[in-house]
């Protein structure tokens, strides 16, 4: 295939954000390798600059039989990538052109300026077939095989080439979305005058896809945004950042990743950060939060079983005590642990109705261990008073967790957190103690081998 210059390479333009200049390059090299130097890919950047760059860059695209557009981000500025798709296809050259689309998985199509494309996914499937049809088929080259060769002989590189380039598109694609998938929170003070920050009417603006992440319209008062996921027990998140709000009003900057939370539209999990701070001397006039998409890695972690089923049953039952006492401690105390001096009475009530459902729902999970005889028939006869005790304790607090929905009595509630912590940590112990007497237990080995 030639071109007016009698070029017999195959003339390709590689269309793409700078940010993904990396990526660009990655494609451009394995074109040349895989297809023994006849296909010449061309990226904006690297022809020369001056006066006459415009000129040349049109040059190029219309002397291009190729155009791939790499589509990493629907929030990025598309202009530039569309300017040179329309001098691609509106030049008066009689060759046949053919305009491709490598996109991030996740989209599910090009832009709509360029929806009739042949578009592929940068998973490992996606890329294969654009390699495919590009160099075996003949697909994009009016039936000329570049490489014959290719999954035969050359299977190795052809591999390689799919790992690299798929590696490469992950990587824009995570830079990319985590900046894109933000909101901005702009915070009023409160109207008495004092130095109490109003978080309730602070208002949430952000881009399309970060206002679908969190189910509320632009422009939503977070009091409306609090409301949301408190209904769904899934606001930790939200506290996590009012706690901030106030922190920035005592000159502290919150840099640490906040609690992972579902989103109510998508069902995926996000982890926030507190990326920027603005300030009128010591009062937050707003934040920005970034949201990093974090479904995959609490899916995988869902999805990590104790093989409980093949276990004996003094074994099974001792391994899932444990488990549920790490669960009770680090998942559902813990966080509660300092926020009763934070807040005022109405604020106490939300904390503990929170609690109490979260402990409901911890208690159903484990309901084959409310029985105080089915507990300590995995401990020995020495512990049992105390594996009692702790049982009480627990209850007592329990129930003081509970009457505190309505009434709310902050040093009961503290000791009622401390009395469960307690008996938290007994159980913990007791329990270790029994595992380890449990793995003693089985054939012996030779702890001095490699």
């Amino acid at each position: 295939m030639s071109n007016h210059h009698g070029d017999t390479q195959v003339q390709v333009f590689v269309s793409h954000k700078t940010e993904d200049k990396r990526l660009a390059e990655k494609i451009r090299d394995k074109l040349m390798i895989l297809s023994f130097g006849n296909i010449r890919p061309n990226l904006c950047y690297e022809i020369p600059g001056g006066e006459q760059y415009q000129e040349v860059i049109e040059e190029t695209l219309r002397n291009s039989n190729i155009l791939i557009f790499l589509y990493t981000s629907k929030e990025a500025d598309l202009k530039w990538c569309l300017y040179e798709a329309g001098v691609f296809v509106g030049s008066n050259n009689s060759q046949k052109k053919h305009l491709l689309c490598i996109k991030a998985s996740a989209i599910e199509e090009p832009p709509v300026a360029m929806k009739n494309l042949q578009a592929y996914n940068a998973d490992k499937e996606g890329i294969e077939n654009f390699l495919k049809d590009f160099l075996c088929k003949g697909m994009f080259t009016e039936e000329k095989i570049i490489n014959q060769k290719l999954l035969t002989d050359f299977k190795a590189e052809y591999e390689r080439a799919v790992e690299e380039i798929e590696r490469e598109f992950s990587a824009s694609v995570i830079s990319t979305e985590f900046f894109c998938t933000r909101a901005s929170i702009e915070i009023p003070k409160a109207l008495n005058g004092n130095e109490q920050i109003a978080i309730d009417q602070a208002i949430i603006t952000g881009n399309e896809s970060t206002m679908k992440i969190l189910g509320v319209k632009n422009g939503s008062l977070w009091k409306n945004l609090y409301e949301l996921y408190s209904k769904s027990g899934n606001a930790k998140w939200l506290e996590e950042i009012a706690e901030c709000v106030q922190s920035i009003c005592r000159q502290a900057t919150p840099t640490r990743p906040l609690t992972q939370f579902r989103s109510i539209s998508n069902d995926n999990y996000y982890t926030p950060l507190v990326s920027r701070v603005e300030r009128i001397q010591n009062n937050p006039v707003g934040i920005c939060v970034i949201f990093i998409a974090t479904s995959q890695i609490m899916k995988e972690a869902e999805s990590a079983k104790v093989p409980f089923k093949m276990m004996p049953p003094d074994h099974k039952a001792v391994t899932q005590l444990i488990s549920m006492a790490l669960t009770l401690r680090w998942e559902i105390i813990e966080p509660y642990v300092d926020r009763f001096d934070l807040t005022d009475e109405q604020g106490l009530k939300k904390i503990c109705t929170r609690l109490n459902e979260a402990l409901s729902e911890f208690e159903m999970a484990g309901e084959d261990f409310n029985t105080t005889s089915l507990i300590t028939t995995f401990f020995p006869v020495a512990d049992h008073p105390i594996i009692r005790k702790a049982i009480k304790k627990y209850k007592d607090a329990r129930n003081g967790i509970a009457k505190a929905v309505k009434s709310p009595n902050r040093d009961e509630i503290t000791k009622a957190i401390n009395d469960i912590r307690w008996s938290n940590k007994i159980f913990l112990k007791k329990a270790t103690e029994v595992c380890y007497k449990n793995l003693d237990e089985l054939e012996p080995i030779n702890m001095n081998e490699n």
